[in-house]
């Protein structure tokens, strides 16, 4: 069996049924209806430094067969510990911290 691996840009490009179908647990926060909730009302979108880049894995027969809740982050607003002292020292040595 050969499996596709696929990025992408929002969790709306992928069904609820397939998705919430990987979740055995029930984990709200990685359900289709949170991660969705999050990119709509802006919780989670390019503006505030976030970008959905959710990785999903596909059969041959296009069936969901696992996936993974992901995003890249181009900053550390609104960490619980701030990493300022880092950037700046990374960023006086001429190095970015984060692209």
């Amino acid at each position: 069996m050969n499996a596709s691996i696929l990025t992408l840009n929002s969790i709306s490009e992928v069904s609820r049924e397939e998705w919430d179908s990987l979740n055995a647990d029930e984990n709200p926060f990685i359900s289709h209806a949170f991660l969705l909730a999050a990119e709509r009302h802006g919780a989670t979108v390019a503006d505030l430094g976030w970008y959905p880049r959710h990785i999903v894995i596909r059969g041959d027969d296009g069936q969901l067969l696992g996936a993974l809740p992901l995003f890249v982050r181009m900053h550390s607003f609104g960490d619980f510990s701030q990493d300022w002292s880092w950037a700046s020292a990374w960023g006086t040595a001429g190095v970015a911290l984060l692209p």
